[in-house]
């Protein structure tokens, strides 16, 4: 989340949504319901399931770390804002060494 502010808005294109996850770091979640809408359309039954939801997990895998994303960050250069963030779980993440000493 380096360079963000406390809020920010991401593009929803695919229907894979995770649970804020109880080991690791929730990096990003979704709004609240109430506030989830931007802009556009929004099924109800998709804001039921994406309220409150996982959208950047970091969590220790092993040895190692995994970042995931529950949307491609960099879907045809859309969302600008988001490279960062793509960009940021690359360079900021622990490398290989770095997790094993962590350990």
């Amino acid at each position: 989340g380096f360079g963000y502010g406390r809020e920010g808005a991401v593009m929803v294109n695919s229907d894979l949504v995770f649970s804020p996850g109880t080991e690791g770091t929730n990096v990003v979640t979704f709004a609240e319901k109430d506030r989830l809408r931007l802009a556009g359309f929004l099924w109800d039954e998709s804001a039921q399931m994406l309220a409150g939801a996982a959208y950047l997990v970091e969590e220790k895998r092993g040895r190692g770390r995994v970042i995931v994303f529950a949307d491609d960050p960099n879907f045809r250069g859309c969302w600008e804002a988001l490279t960062r963030m793509f960009l940021n779980s690359v360079i900021f993440a622990p490398s290989f060494g770095e997790a094993e000493q962590n350990q």
